[in-house]
Order: C-alpha cells, then sequence, then structure tokens
C-alpha cells in the first residue's frame, strides 16, 4: 500500500524516467549524453553502486545528498531535468541484496523504463530475470540498444533489434515493443563536441549547425531517442497525452499488481482456510471411526473372556461327573466324614482349585489388559486431538481452551475402571467356587446315602416284624425299589449340580462382558466431549475465516472491476 500511496502523490510530481540495465551496458554514459555533459562516472567496472535520482538545481550548482536509505538525491544544472526526474540504479547484475532490492522497489514508482542493454550481448540471463519482475507491474519498456556502433552493418542492427523485440514479446507479452539502437558514446562526444550543453527544447538537444551537420550525431541514433522522448513529453498528432496517460497508469498499475497479488493471496488463503475447515469438520467422523474400531477390538478381547468360562465350565462338568458317582473314592469322605471339616480339603474342592487356577489368572490378566488397552488408546487419541487442536488455534489466531493435557481415562480414573473388572473376577475365584461345588457334591452323596440306608432300614424293621415269609419277601422288594429310586437320583443330582454351574459361569461370563463394554463406553465418551469441546471452536472460528476471506475476495473483485473502468477512462485522455 505505501508504493500505491506514493504514486497517488508523485502525480503531481515531474514525469519520472527510470533507466536499468545491467553494470557494462553503458547507462551512465546514455545518461550523460541524454544530458549532453559528463555528470555521471563511466567505465568498465560497476559505476553506481546506488540508486540516484538525478533532479535540476535550480541554483545551477551540482550537489549530492544521501537518504537514509542509502539512495542519492542528486541536483544537476541540466535543462532536461527541469520537466522529468531520471532514476539511475545499478546494474541488473549487481550481487549486492540490498541495492537490487531497492531498484526493484523503485520500479513500480516509474512512469517510464528505459531497459539499456549492450548490442553485442542483449538479453543476458540477469536481464531477463529483471525483465520478469518489471512485467509483474505492467510497466511501459523502452529498449535502448547501446553500443550499436559495435555491430558490423544496419543489417546486423536491424537483425538484434528483430532479436530483442521477440524477446519482449514473449517476455512482456507485448508485439509492438519499441527498440533503439543508439551509440551513447558517439552521441555524448557529439554533444561535447559542439561544445556547450545548450538550453534549446525541452530536452536541451542542441539545435545548432554544427550538431546537425555532425555525422557521428547523425549516425548515434539520439536525434530518433530524443525525438521519441519529446512526444511522450510534450505529445504530438499520434501520441497526443501519452505522458499523462503513463503518469496516471502508474498508480493505477500498482493498484493492479496489488490486486492481482490480492487474488493469488486470497484465493490460496481461502484454499487453505477450506481445508482447515474439513479437516477440523472431519473430527466427529474420525472420532466414530476410532469408535468403531475400539468397539471390534474390545469384542475380541471379551469374546476371549467368554472363551475361558466355557473352558472353566467344562473342567467343572468333568470334575462333577468323574466324583459324583457310587463308584467315586470320594463317597466314603463325604458320608462319613465330618461337615465341619475344612471344605477346601475335600477332594471336589481340591480338584477345582488344581484344575481352573491357570484359567482364573488368565482372565485376570485378560482384564486388566483390556483396561490398560483402552486407557493407553484413548489417551493417545486425545493427546494427537489436542496438538491438532492447538495447531489449529495458533493458525486462527486464537486462545485454545478447555480440555486437560492429560488423556481422557487416564491416571486414577483408568485404575478404578480396571479395578471394576478385577472386581468381578475376583467374585468367582476357584476356592470361592470349588467350596460351594463341594457343598453340592457332599449333598449329593448324603441324600443319596441316606436314602439307600433309609430303604435298608425299612427292610430290616418290615422282615422282622411281618410274621410271614410272604410278607417279608415283599418288604424286601419295596425297600429295593426304594433304594433303586435313590440310586437313580444320583444322575439327576449330577445333571443339577452341572446345570448350576453352567448358569453361574453364564451369568459371571455376562457380568464382566458388561462391565468391559461399559469401561470403554465410559472412555470413550469422555474422549469426545475432551475432544469436541477443543475442536467446536475451532469449527466455528475456521467458518468465519472463511466467510471473512471470501467477503474479502468480494471486495476484491469489486474494486478490481472499478479499477478496470479507470483504466478505460485514462486511455481516453487527449
Amino acid at each position: 500500500m505505501e508504493l500505491l500511496e506514493d504514486a497517488i502523490n508523485n502525480l503531481d510530481e515531474l514525469f519520472l524516467l527510470v533507466v536499468v540495465g545491467e553494470f557494462n551496458s553503458g547507462k551512465s554514459t546514455f545518461i550523460n549524453a541524454l544530458l549532453g555533459e559528463r555528470f555521471l562516472a563511466e567505465g568498465i567496472l560497476p559505476t553506481t553502486n546506488e540508486i540516484s535520482i538525478l533532479r535540476w538545481a535550480e541554483d545551477g550548482q551540482q550537489r549530492a545528498e544521501q537518504d537514509a536509505d542509502g539512495m542519492y538525491q542528486r541536483y544537476l544544472p541540466a535543462d532536461l531535468l527541469r520537466e522529468i526526474n531520471i532514476v539511475d540504479t545499478p546494474g541488473t547484475n549487481v550481487v549486492l541484496e540490498r541495492q537490487q532490492r531497492l531498484t526493484e522497489e523503485y520500479i513500480p514508482r516509474a512512469d517510464l523504463v528505459l531497459f539499456v542493454m549492450s548490442a553485442d550481448r542483449p538479453f543476458t540471463e540477469s536481464e531477463v530475470k529483471f525483465l520478469k519482475y518489471i512485467r509483474q507491474w505492467g510497466k511501459k519498456v523502452v529498449f535502448v540498444l547501446n553500443k550499436a556502433d559495435l555491430l558490423q552493418s544496419p543489417e546486423e542492427v536491424q537483425q538484434v533489434v528483430g532479436f530483442v523485440s521477440s524477446n519482449a514479446l514473449q517476455l512482456l507479452g507485448v508485439d509492438d515493443a519499441s527498440v533503439l539502437p543508439v551509440s551513447s558514446r558517439s552521441a555524448l562526444a557529439a554533444k561535447l563536441d559542439a561544445g556547450s550543453r545548450g538550453t534549446a527544447g525541452v530536452l536541451s538537444t542542441i539545435d545548432d549547425e554544427r550538431l546537425a551537420s555532425s555525422e557521428a550525431w547523425a549516425r548515434s541514433g539520439y536525434p530518433e531517442l530524443e525525438s521519441f522522448l519529446l512526444r511522450f513529453l510534450v505529445g504530438s498528432e499520434e501520441q497526443a497525452g501519452e505522458s499523462i496517460r503513463l503518469k496516471l497508469q502508474t498508480p493505477l498499475a500498482i493498484a493492479d499488481a496489488l490486486l492481482g497479488a490480492s487474488e493469488q493471496q486470497l484465493l490460496g488463503d481461502l484454499s487453505s482456510a477450506e481445508k482447515d475447515l474439513k479437516a477440523l469438520e472431519m473430527v466427529e467422523a474420525q472420532l466414530g471411526a476410532f469408535r468403531a474400531e475400539m468397539d471390534r477390538d474390545s469384542a475380541i478381547q471379551r469374546e476371549s473372556v467368554q472363551r475361558l468360562v466355557r473352558s472353566a465350565v467344562g473342567r467343572a462338568e468333568g470334575i462333577v461327573d468323574r466324583e459324583l458317582q457310587l463308584s467315586s473314592s470320594s463317597l466314603s469322605t463325604y458320608l462319613f466324614g465330618s461337615k465341619a471339616a475344612e471344605a477346601a480339603e475335600q477332594p471336589v474342592a481340591r480338584a477345582v482349585v488344581s484344575e481352573t487356577s491357570d484359567i482364573s489368572s488368565e482372565l485376570q490378566k485378560i482384564v486388566a489388559e483390556h483396561s490398560r488397552w483402552v486407557t493407553r488408546n484413548v489417551e493417545r487419541q486425545v493427546a494427537s486431538y489436542r496438538a491438532f487442536a492447538e495447531s489449529r488455534a495458533k493458525a486462527l489466531g486464537i486462545e485454545l481452551s478447555g480440555g486437560s493435557s492429560e488423556g481422557a481415562g487416564g491416571g486414577h480414573e483408568g485404575e478404578g475402571q480396571e479395578a471394576t473388572a478385577l472386581v468381578t473376577v475376583s467374585e468367582l475365584q476357584p476356592a470361592s467356587v470349588a467350596v460351594l461345588l463341594n457343598e453340592d457334591v457332599r449333598e449329593s452323596f448324603v441324600v443319596t446315602g441316606s436314602a439307600v440306608a433309609g430303604a435298608a432300614a425299612l427292610e430290616a424293621v418290615g422282615t422282622a416284624l411281618l410274621p410271614t415269609t410272604l410278607e417279608d419277601l415283599m418288604m424286601t422288594a419295596v425297600a429295593g425299589v426304594f433304594a433303586y429310586l435313590a440310586v437313580l437320583n444320583l444322575p439327576l443330582r449330577r445333571a443339577e449340580t452341572k446345570a448350576k454351574v453352567q448358569r453361574v459361569a453364564a451369568n459371571f461370563s455376562r457380568e464382566v462382558s458388561s462391565r468391559m463394554e461399559a469401561e470403554l463406553e465410559e472412555s470413550l465418551n469422555a474422549a469426545t466431549a475432551q475432544i469436541m469441546s477443543q475442536v467446536e471452536p475451532l469449527i466455528q472460528a475456521a467458518r468465519a475465516e472463511v466467510e471473512r476471506i471470501r467477503d474479502n475476495e468480494a471486495r476484491r473483485a469489486a474494486l478490481s472491476e472499478q479499477l478496470e473502468e479507470v483504466k478505460e477512462a485514462t486511455m481516453s485522455v487527449k
């Protein structure tokens, strides 16, 4: 914007002519020939290290003043400077970054750019690069083909002129580039030979017989050059108002370039803002996918619990089948042993503890690992989205608030969840189950044994009391039936015991799975709430940023349309 403000303020200033070119292209000699005297140093080495603005010396005395940024204001008694200011720049191929930067900053302020190049090496790499920079600002460029006297013939001069014109078309996009072949050294010598700078005419050309009759002056190409510049300054029938149009077009060109750069910047910003918004809006869906993946993996772990429980049930049923029968070696222990004896030392209890302890340990490992797995994955997810939210908040320029850097489900909360599941597992420890199953087996043996003993007692009493042998036989048969029924009861009791084992195991399996699932759901819900509490404000800010950029682009487009109307109006200035 500073460039645009300067250009607007300079509308009341003199026409600004900027001379650029490589350091050995003869810029200083060219300017000296234009002014009619050796004001600037000349040489084969770089002679212009700083930008110099050449101005009219009203007191007729040469002097130079250096600004804070290193530029020189040089005041010279050359009549041409009454009408224009000339900017002399370092070579386009200088290696000093500061001088090149200042030169590039001054190009946008130029009303006309004279690009001086050496006829023996036109369009060097640095010249091509600099012309591409000039093109960005849409400046009017006149090519001065200096040292044309080094070429062998007029035909060779025209070949080089054609070469410059074709490259100008390619680099600047103009098919009518002005290319003026000159010999600045010959022109300066002719003017100096005339003996005076002269004061005739706007351009201070020495319009006398001596200069006009000079062959060196005629061959130098300067008569055509000065006539060309004169038409720009004071106008002609063909170029009426050209200098005014150029003067007006300078701020317009800067505004056009700034609006063009703004368009690219805004389009880039809009693309980035829309991508950021899309990424933020995808977080909820990504969390849903994460939840589904965790559910699948948790289901696999819960299935492992159920598989182990089924294995434990199978082992317990085997113990019941083996121990709960009349031929069992444990029968006498349960029938004649003390009920008050240590239950854990009973045969069934010992068998249950021995054969299911490994399953119990494995169950505890699975449950504990499931809780740690949930906590670990949830914390990682929360930390990842926290970092993402912080980076987006920084880019959007807002303060990220809420939520802890510690992941959801972490710390003591994770320990509590693990304990909840482990409590359920500990409720069905092998020793506890063994005592219950042992009591069931003992009761089955006692009931069966009592029934058999009762049948025997019935037979003994009946045969003793009944008087006849037939009645004795009948009583024996009845007692046998009772004993048989008592023995048949044992398989039924065995089936009931196994059914009880299955019911207890099924309830246990459901409870563990339910609590594992609840632990997962609680952690996922907490993590989702924490993440979305950070992301939701960012989504709102990102949407506002997209709208802001779109509004700015709409304003830029409107300004661009208005600028085009002004540019069309300046083209009609006469």
